[in-house]
Parts: structure tokens; sequence; C-alpha cells
């Protein structure tokens, strides 16, 4: 039972850990590529633009292209952007707000 237990909280906090996004810091911005937005599916759809996803293995923030997606009901798209913190600047992503709200 006590293994169970044990191999449970592992299970569950790298579930959590994953949702959780990095924060590294970085001296010198990387720059994003040209983008050229391929025409929506439909008229429902949102462009979700490209954004910096920190790579562990490679120590360094690489490009996830952008793709088309149907809006989740009462949700409107923020786009990630670069904040200035201490000793450099981190990305903070894009993520779905309740409309109407302010901030990120």
């Amino acid at each position: 039972m006590k293994t169970f237990i044990s191999t449970l909280a592992l299970v569950l906090s790298l579930c959590f850990a994953n949702n959780v996004s990095a924060q590294f810091y970085v001296r010198i911005r990387p720059i994003a590529p040209v983008v050229v937005v391929p025409p929506g599916p439909s008229p429902r759809h949102v462009w979700v633009p490209g954004e910096w996803r920190w790579n562990k293995r490679r120590g360094e923030y690489v490009w996830r292209e952008g793709f088309w997606i149907e809006p989740r009901p009462g949700r409107v798209w923020v786009p990630g952007f670069w904040e200035d913190g201490p000793g450099g600047s981190r990305w903070i992503a894009g993520h779905w707000r309740r409309a109407g709200r302010r901030g990120y």
C-alpha cells in the first residue's frame, strides 16, 4: 500500500508539473520567424500565433508554429509575450482567458 501511495504521488506530481509553464530567463530574446498565416478552415476558427516553448534538453527556447482552432465558448485567446525580469526576459505563454476579464 505504501508503494502504491508513493507511486500515485509521483504520477500526480508529474502531471501537475507538466501543466505549469516554466519560467526560464534569457538575456537575449530569440527572434521569431516571419510567418505567413494560411487561410482559415472556416469563419469560426481563430489563428493562434506561434510561440516560444522551453526545451529542457536543448536548454533554449524553441519556436512552435501557430495553428487554427475553434475558440472555446466565452473565451478569447491572449497571445504570448516576452516579460522583462531580473537578469533577462521570460516568455509568458499564450492562453485562453474568459471574455471580459483583464490581464493575463
